[in-house]
């Protein structure tokens, strides 16, 4: 049975991004002013009470308080189970206003996989054939093979191997870019794991992004589990 100590105990832990969404679209605080270190302090069957610290506060500063009421237009809740399931609606309803997800993604998925891992030896493999292969490169030169004839002449060499290079990762890039960056926008990553994505992502590739969407698929399977408590 839903208190008021397990729904805000709830919203902090499952819906903390959604503190925002709160504040800025049911609330009085313009979306443009930075605010900080948002928790749900206090509920009940009608309204919710957030704690926020402006960005140019100190730490040692009083938090401000936003109390927001429920749309007077819909039923009144009647019990705190009911609280619980108006507050998740407002989230996705607020979200959705703010062209974001209610679902934010914290984590990071590192490559485990054969593939995965495969990827990023092929990826510097450019490099890697380049310092292996410097101290051997007189002993090529005087090769007479055909094979490493050509190599040695044309693949082998300095500039050729950085370009692959670069363009590997360049690659990589655009790819990141394009595919992943609006996802990582939208699905609010924090800075530190939006460094680790990108940094990934270059590696990588396509990988990363697979990896991001499995990611996708379980955060929402675990909300799913989450409504029906």
């Amino acid at each position: 049975m839903s208190t008021r100590e397990s729904v805000i105990r709830h919203i902090n832990k499952n819906y903390r991004a959604s503190l925002h969404d709160y504040i800025y679209v049911y609330g009085t605080v313009d979306e443009k002013l930075p605010i900080r270190q948002l928790r749900l302090v206090d509920c009940d069957l009608d309204s919710i009470t957030i704690s926020y610290l402006k960005d140019f506060q100190l730490q040692d500063d009083e938090d401000l308080f936003e109390i927001i009421k429920f749309d007077q237009g819909t039923r009144k809740c009647l019990n705190y189970a009911e609280v619980q399931d108006k507050l998740i609606e407002m989230a996705e309803v607020a979200a959705k206003k703010r062209n974001l997800s209610h679902i934010q993604i914290n984590e990071m998925r590192y490559p485990t996989s054969f593939l995965d891992i495969l990827i990023i030896i092929l990826v510097f493999l450019p490099t890697m054939s380049y310092i292996w292969l410097l101290p051997l490169q007189d002993l090529l030169k005087k090769s007479e093979l055909p094979i490493i004839v050509f190599l040695s002449q044309n693949l082998f060499q300095p500039k050729m191997l950085i370009g692959i290079q670069l363009a590997a990762i360049f690659t990589h890039f655009l790819e990141i870019y394009i595919l992943l960056k609006p996802k990582l926008t939208f699905y609010r990553v924090p800075t530190d794991y939006l460094v680790e994505w990108w940094f990934f992502g270059l590696l990588e590739g396509y990988g990363v992004i697979r990896r991001f969407n499995e990611v996708i698929k379980e955060k929402k399977q675990q909300q799913k589990r989450l409504k029906r408590k």
